[in-house]
């Protein structure tokens, strides 16, 4: 799915190209466990980890 892919290039992007301590960094992680919960939520995407 796109979306996912997209999703996880930002994720892993954001992670290669800033401080592991950063702002950003703290962000995106936290925001992608978010998203992950809540896909786990829609039954036709619980596949997709």
């Amino acid at each position: 799915m796109d979306f996912i892919k997209d999703a996880r290039l930002i994720f892993d992007n954001c992670r290669q190209f800033n401080d592991d301590n950063s702002l950003y960094v703290k962000c995106a992680n936290k925001l992608e466990k978010y998203i992950w919960r809540q896909i786990r939520t829609i039954s036709e995407w619980s596949h997709l980890e």
